[in-house]
């Protein structure tokens, strides 16, 4: 029973980490707010077997009055922040995609090898026929209280995220390469 609680423990991670960066950052940046998520975009991590759909993860308010974005329902699909930048918006910015690493049976989800990508991998955003590379600059554990890993930036930027364990997260960063 303990190794359940702890499996769904660890599922939950995810949710509390974006509650605290929404409770901190707030409005990510009023331009984001134009990013709008098309039907059918997909992230693909060859190196790690990955190929998923995203889908967009709306801001939501806890019934604790929280402001964070609802993960909970991805499974094997990765979550588009809301509010984040995104490939059809036309200024720089930081696409922030979220998944979780375990299910609460302990079973691995979409994002559970993330922790194993190498620098210098490719990632692959895909929308309405045309891919999008990007090639992993940096990955790093931080603080589940870390909140600049999601804020938005002046040059266009891919950013990762997944629990590594209660108390840390994946950030993987990448940046965009010729087609």
């Amino acid at each position: 029973m303990k190794t359940l609680t702890l499996v769904r423990n660890h599922y939950v991670r995810l949710t509390i980490a974006v509650i605290l960066l929404v409770t901190v950052i707030g409005n990510i940046n009023s331009k984001a707010q134009a990013a709008e998520l098309p039907e059918g975009a997909t992230l693909t991590i060859p190196s790690l077997g990955i190929h998923a759909p995203i889908v967009e993860a709306y801001r939501m308010v806890t019934a604790q009055g929280v402001l964070t974005w609802n993960v909970s329902t991805l499974g094997m699909k990765i979550g588009h922040l809301e509010n984040s930048a995104w490939l059809n918006t036309a200024y720089d910015g930081n696409i922030v995609l979220a998944g979780h690493s375990t299910f609460p049976n302990g079973a691995p989800s979409i994002f559970s090898a993330l922790g194993s990508i190498a620098n210098n991998a490719v990632i692959i955003l895909s929308q309405d026929g045309t891919d999008y590379p990007y090639l992993v600059t940096e990955k790093k554990l931080v603080a589940v209280s870390d909140i600049s890993v999601i804020g938005q930036t002046s040059d266009r930027r891919l950013t990762l995220l997944t629990c590594a364990s209660d108390t840390t997260r994946w950030v993987i960063v990448a940046q965009p390469t010729s087609h």
